[in-house]
């Protein structure tokens, strides 16, 4: 069984604020790709992202 995995140096506020994170990483992943389908893949995903993070109860930072 593998340790569970942190994300280092890093602080997350609320769970919309992982999301919208992964969501902007798989942006940063899709604009350095050159392959049109794996573009077209990474974007749905930061799509869904966002998509979760909106779902999420917003959080002391979410609401200033």
């Amino acid at each position: 069984m593998g340790m569970p995995q942190t994300i280092p140096n890093t602080t997350f506020s609320t769970d919309a604020d992982l999301f919208r994170e992964e969501a902007e990483r798989a942006r940063r992943y899709a604009a350095a790709m050159i392959d049109k389908t794996v573009v077209d893949r990474l974007n749905r995903i930061a799509a869904l992202y966002e998509e979760i993070a909106a779902g999420q109860d917003p959080g002391p930072t979410d609401r200033d």
